[in-house]
């Protein structure tokens, strides 16, 4: 049965999408389902391998800059500001992965919470792995 909210109705499943998955009554319908994204997750646009190169260096080492006064939240903030004027004059085409965009914008977040920096300086690390390794336009 749909909910009488249309809106609400767009987002969940009609019964036609999931009966034809769960019809299938083979392991590609549970694939479909349920299976592993084999996708790389750190899709970006126009990487270079000098773009690349600079990011990296550049998150590791905000990355390694203190966030434990608003002076070093402030300071921080300028040099992300040097590092994104910088990608956009020398590397105009490349789009990173999105939530770098995220990880320049929530360093006072950083500040407070440990959990949430440990949280984004492991994705920016994974990035930055990604980047090094995988220099060609993801």
């Amino acid at each position: 049965m749909r909910p009488a909210n249309a809106a609400l109705a767009r987002w969940l499943p009609s019964k036609s999408r999931v009966g034809r998955v769960a019809d299938r009554g083979s392991l590609g319908g549970i694939r479909a389902m349920f299976g592993k994204n084999t996708k790389n997750p750190f899709s970006d646009i126009g990487r270079s391998p000098e773009a690349a190169d600079y990011l990296a260096l550049q998150l590791e080492r905000l990355m390694a800059l203190p966030l434990t006064t608003p002076a070093e939240v402030k300071s921080w903030y300028g040099e992300c500001d040097a590092v994104q004027k910088t990608l956009q004059s020398q590397f105009p085409q490349f789009e990173p992965f999105h939530e770098v965009w995220h990880f320049f914008s929530d360093a006072d977040i950083r500040g407070r919470d440990a959990g949430y920096r440990d949280h984004q300086h492991r994705l920016m690390s994974e990035y930055v792995q990604h980047l090094r390794h995988d220099k060609q336009d993801g």
